[in-house]
């Protein structure tokens, strides 16, 4: 091989290379928090993240969100859901900033199943 050869062979693994590399989008994937079951008073979750959004997705059953609170250490922001949610749907919010939250308090209420997740 001359070395004009090798230099394309190079620049060719290094293209690939940088193709096949995990793009931003990727580093965005959903965290799971959380498995819960609707009723019997509110759920707190732990977070303890820095993070922007999150989302709540329904497994089974129905489930009316009431408020859902964002704890940052001893500051409270509560967030009015006052909805209801059958199985496969979802609610997403996204916070003015990124903050690190240390948890979630969730006030719901029905016979469903959800699962938690943030991406930061």
């Amino acid at each position: 091989m001359n070395r004009h050869m090798v230099w394309a062979l190079v620049a060719i693994m290094g293209c690939a290379f940088f193709m096949s590399a995990p793009s931003a989008e990727a580093d965005k994937k959903w965290l799971k928090l959380a498995s819960l079951s609707a009723g019997s008073g509110a759920k707190e979750v732990a977070v303890n993240r820095e993070c922007r959004e999150f989302q709540i997705r329904i497994k089974e059953g129905s489930v009316i969100f009431n408020t859902i609170v964002v704890r940052e250490g001893g500051k409270t922001t509560p967030i009015r859901v006052a909805r209801r949610f059958e199985k496969g749907g979802k609610h997403e919010f996204v916070l003015p900033a990124k903050t690190h939250v240390t948890g979630l308090r969730i006030s719901d209420d029905g016979r469903g199943q959800y699962d938690v997740f943030v991406r930061h």
